[in-house]
């Protein structure tokens, strides 16, 4: 007999469950939910007709009536929408908090602006990525903690000045990349990491800046950004400036002053930035200098002093040109080519007692 009522229990338990999910009919669409958390909310998994016959806006509710009762929308589920090429707009709902993983990915026909709603705490992985017919502005609230990696990847149509809400401590990485048509980011002080290619081939900007708050510069975070015109300030607090970061940023002018804060720089990192002109100021943190990271950068000219680093990997200064004299005091270990074609360097060079390696 108790078996007989646990196995009613538990059929009650799942009856209950399924009854969770259903289709409601609001704004000329028939769309799928499911309810879940505590107390009850509803979280939209899609639209009944599908991705290759869906046409016009997703115009999703605020709202769905379930069991005669009215419940509030607050996220949209993980792949709802993903390869809804046909959509042609999107309105999402105020009083939704999520945007799931891959809810939106390739909705290649939405255009124009994008406005994430206030009170929307989270935007997931790839969950507007390669919406190719997007404008811009996003709106961004400051209510958003987290945008996570790839959230706005392949938004080449995004346009005009984005604003990163100051309610972000970090940008995921490939989270603009190749949004080509973005001519100014304002980051806010907020920010304190720039994830791995955030900002890769962002071709549209002019010019590069980054907050005080600022502590490590990803991998290739704005490499690529070919049409950067106007010098570039590393912030004091910056700690790390990864592989590849500023690669190939060919048009970017002036001077380079690595500040004291920085310990590492990264494999790359400004490689075929050959527009830089002037001195090479390298701060008193620096020990390590990764392979290739100021290959071909011919305008910098000067003297180079290396005070502490006791590292410089290979090909680091290959084709540096401009350099004219090379001081060190702590260096160990020199890699192959670190200098090679550096054909300024005249005099002596002298090497500490601490050199372990040539």
């Amino acid at each position: 007999m108790k078996k007989i009522y646990l196995i009613l229990f538990f059929m009650t338990i799942a009856i209950g469950i399924y009854a969770q999910s259903g289709t409601y009919t609001a704004n000329g669409v028939t769309w799928k939910y499911k309810l879940e958390g505590s107390p009850l909310t509803a979280t939209i998994t899609g639209e009944t007709i599908g991705k290759d016959n869906f046409t016009g806006v997703l115009n999703i509710p605020t709202n769905i009536e379930h069991g005669g009762n009215s419940y509030s929308v607050t996220k949209i589920g993980d792949y709802a929408f993903e390869n809804y090429e046909q959509a042609t707009g999107l309105v999402l709902p105020v009083g939704i908090k999520i945007i799931g993983t891959y809810s939106f990915y390739r909705c290649g026909g939405v255009r124009g602006a994008l406005n994430i709603p206030n009170g929307v705490t989270e935007i997931d992985f790839s969950a507007f990525a390669y919406c190719d017919k997007l404008t811009g502005p996003i709106n961004f609230p400051n209510t958003l903690i987290e945008i996570e990696a790839q959230a706005f990847q392949s938004c080449t149509n995004l346009e005009g000045v984005l604003n990163i809400p100051s309610s972000l401590t970090t940008i995921k990485g490939n989270t603009f990349q190749f949004c080509r048509k973005l001519t100014k980011i304002n980051i806010p002080n907020s920010i304190t990491t720039i994830g791995d290619m955030a900002f890769w081939d962002c071709i549209g900007l002019s010019k590069i800046e980054i907050p005080s708050s600022v502590t490590t510069i990803g991998s290739g975070a704005f490499g690529y950004c070919l049409n950067v015109n106007t010098p570039l300030i590393i912030p004091e607090n910056v700690t790390t400036i990864g592989d590849m970061a500023f690669y190939k940023n060919s048009n970017m002018p002036g001077a380079l002053t690595i500040p004291n804060s920085v310990t590492t720089i990264g494999n790359k990192a400004f490689q075929d930035c050959t527009s830089l002109s002037g001195p090479l100021t390298m701060g008193n943190s620096v020990t390590s200098i990764g392979s290739e990271a100021f290959l071909n950068c011919s305008g910098l000219t000067g003297a180079l002093s290396l005070p502490n680093v006791t590292l410089v990997n290979y090909q680091a200064f290959m084709n540096c040109t401009g350099l004219t004299s090379l001081s060190m005091s702590k260096m160990e270990r020199i890699e192959v080519e670190a200098f090679r074609g550096c054909t300024g360097l005249s005099g002596n060079i002298n090497f500490p007692s601490s050199m372990r390696e040539l």
